[in-house]
């Protein structure tokens, strides 16, 4: 390690910040076209120009500072399909944007290009794992779309979804090279830090949006990721700011608007964070000392004294209920009485993998290992499904056959489309991930959200998330 090493760019954090409030602020708005097609302009130019790499590098920086999801979809799922008009959602034609076209074009311009894993095992295993979840989900579900009605809405999302992220893999990997890990390493930082912070500036000036009933603070895919700054003080040279986003964003998950992953995936930095505080012996005795000092003295009471403030400012308590929804899931080991003791939304999700796997391993043994493909969907053999509310789970068309596309997570969504190979893959993957962020690069944790808890969730998540993993092989 070098003290010179540069982890973050503060002009670079500023101008992240700005890009994502201008973007929030006009997030289902026409006027966002007036942020989008300059962005549109720029990708263009350098595309002509050959700038391949320039022009990969701002398209993930005009990505990953908007929002992928309409703010009405929270209050009616699946009411607006194209209603968004930033960079990455801009429509052309059905679900083909222009987002799509610019990275289509940098990916064609530069087929000739060698693949470059620079003795990153690991990232090797990663890539082959998607090629495995693109071409089995891909190929069965094509076999369940002609012969097994399949959901083409469902076919068509997991596929952009996997290809997309296939396309930014392969260009990753064409332009690996020590400089180009560097700058994705300062760019993916410079974007953790600015997310929270640029959420924080529109709670300040009443910018909010409604889930469910409820009043939520704005969070892009990138903030879902930022706790794991908390790891800043090991790995940073500069601390301060890192750790100010952290406290922020901690802030911000109090209102529940993360959901349950985002709950869950924070505690579990914590509880890893702990683990390096207080067992890890493998850093220096002057960090050692400081840490436990610093840690248990001043860091982690802020921690709790900000987590209660935060839930009596956020007077609807979602997160309270968040929360409460994630400790009742140990009901889970009453038998069938968890059903009924646990709340909705965590049940939806158990249901569909029990439900799930029970029709793999009775109806076709195959599948179990293999998954059914893209579109596939799943029955309420049990018929737990009768006795709840599922307008907001579900597509109509779903809660009108009975048949159930696109489960809601990881653990119902892979098996359903890969099987458990494609899940032990995943897991696999998250496992060593883990190891890695432990040892040097803390950008490795964002596996865990990724890659176990919200895999076919959302594309600019996963493209967050693949980012962090490819930059979590430099050593810091």
């Amino acid at each position: 390690m070098t003290s010179k090493k540069v982890d973050f760019s503060y002009f670079h954090v500023f101008l992240f910040v700005t890009f994502t409030v201008l973007n929030l602020l006009t997030h289902e708005k026409y006027i966002g076209v007036f942020i989008s097609i300059p962005q549109f302009i720029i990708i263009f130019v350098l595309i002509i120009q050959n700038k391949l790499e320039k022009a990969f590098l701002y398209h993930l920086i005009f990505t990953l500072t908007c929002l992928a999801v309409p703010f009405s979809q929270l209050v009616n799922p699946g009411a607006v399909e194209f209603g968004l008009y930033n960079y990455s959602k801009l429509k052309i034609f059905g679900p083909v944007g222009v987002f799509h076209i610019l990275i289509l074009a940098i990916f064609i311009l530069n087929l000739k290009s060698k693949l470059k894993f620079n003795d990153d095992n690991l990232l090797k295993l990663l890539f082959n794992s998607f090629v495995y979840l693109s071409i089995t989900g891909f190929v069965f579900g094509l076999i369940g779309l002609a012969f097994f009605d399949y959901y083409l809405v469902h076919f068509v999302s997991y596929t952009i979804y996997i290809f997309i992220l296939i396309i930014h893999f392969i260009l990753l990997l064409q332009f690996n090279t020590k400089e180009f890990l560097d700058k994705i390493y300062n760019l993916i930082c410079s974007l953790l830090i600015s997310a929270p912070i640029a959420s924080f500036f529109l709670f300040l000036i009443g910018e909010t949006i409604i889930y469910g009933n409820k009043q939520i603070s704005i969070i892009t895919e990138v903030g879902y990721f930022s706790c794991i700054l908390v790891f800043a003080l090991f790995q940073f040279n500069k601390i301060i700011l890192p750790l100010i986003s952290f406290i922020i964003g901690l802030f911000l998950l109090s209102d529940g608007g993360s959901g349950g992953k985002g709950i869950i995936f924070t505690a579990l930095i914590l509880i890893l964070f702990l683990y390096k505080v207080l067992v890890k012996k493998n850093i220096s005795g002057q960090i050692f000392l400081f840490r436990r000092k610093i840690i248990f003295l001043f860091f982690l009471p802020i921690f709790s004294i900000l987590a209660y403030k935060s839930t009596i400012i956020f007077s609807n308590k979602l997160f309270i209920y968040k929360f409460e929804s994630i400790l009742q899931l140990v009901n889970i080991f009453n038998g069938f009485d968890f059903f009924y003791l646990i709340p909705e939304s965590p049940r939806i999700r158990i249901i569909s993998s029990l439900n799930i796997w029970y029709e793999q391993i009775t109806q076709n043994f195959f599948s179990f290992f293999t998954g059914n493909g893209f579109g596939a969907y799943f029955y309420d053999n049990f018929n737990f499904f009768s006795s709840m509310r599922m307008k907001d789970s579900f597509r109509p068309e779903e809660l009108m056959s009975g048949k159930y596309g696109r489960p809601h997570d990881t653990f119902a969504a892979v098996p359903l489309a890969n099987g458990i190979i494609g899940l032990f893959l995943l897991l696999k993957l998250t496992y060593y991930y883990t190891k890695r962020a432990m040892k040097y690069n803390f950008l490795g944790f964002s596996a865990i959200l990724f890659l176990c808890l919200a895999f076919y969730f959302n594309s600019q998540l996963a493209l967050a998330g693949l980012l962090m993993l490819y930059a979590s092989f430099k050593k810091i």
